[in-house]
């Protein structure tokens, strides 16, 4: 019985090192638009953290110990307006999540702004229509 058990543990994580291996992809090239914000950690850590709020992939987290910023990027002077940035990275389901590996450049982006629709012209005002006079009843 306890060696039936080692054995269909074995198997278990066997199966779940081959799944986690097969699901494992290499980093690709992207570009990722959105807003940059920048978060500050205080206390025991103190960490910042940059985060770009995107269209397309949600809250995409461009720091961490494990990405890499190319030298010349200088994300400290882009926060707070829309950026594009240029990344090596992982997306999963579909774009949905992207996880950052490295970061290659990152550039201000102009918004085009958008102008205030023309003045609508006000609907005409109705004519006053003239009061019917009763009909004679037919003889």
């Amino acid at each position: 019985m306890k060696n039936y058990l080692v054995m269909l543990f074995v198997l278990a994580f066997s199966a779940a090192v081959v799944s986690a291996a097969e699901t494992k992809t290499e980093a690709t090239d992207m570009t990722l638009k959105g807003k940059l914000v920048k978060k500050e950690m205080t206390g025991e850590k103190a960490t910042v953290s940059y985060i770009l709020e995107t269209t397309d992939c949600g809250k995409v987290e461009l720091s961490g110990k494990d990405v890499k910023v190319d030298d010349g990027v200088k994300l400290d002077d882009l926060v707070g307006q829309e950026v594009e940035v240029a990344v090596k990275g992982i997306a999963k389901e579909g774009k949905k999540h992207v996880k950052v590996t490295e970061i290659v450049s990152a550039k201000k982006v102009e918004v085009a702004k958008t102008e205030a629709p023309a003045a609508v012209p006000a609907a005409p005002a109705a004519a006053p229509v003239a009061p019917v006079a009763p009909m004679a009843p037919a003889k």
